[in-house]
């Protein structure tokens, strides 16, 4: 996996690659859960991040398969 730091200023940013599976599987769930009123407020995450945020959900991965990525 190729890794560049970038300190051009603050903060530092990593530029990486990730795999296109772990793409395919957030956008996926991601389409999926918001896609939902139901599954969206059961998987509401706003309350746990700082700011006023609405409608920011955690992705559930309930694949045993998926959860390596």
């Amino acid at each position: 996996m190729d890794q560049t730091w970038h300190e051009v200023f603050s903060p530092t940013i990593l530029e990486t690659s990730i795999p296109k599976k772990f793409v395919k599987i957030v956008n996926e769930v991601g389409d999926r859960v918001l896609g939902s009123e139901q599954q969206s407020a059961q998987w509401d995450w706003s309350d746990n991040l700082v700011g006023k945020v609405h409608k920011e959900i955690q992705i559930p991965i309930t694949s045993d398969a998926d959860k390596k990525y």
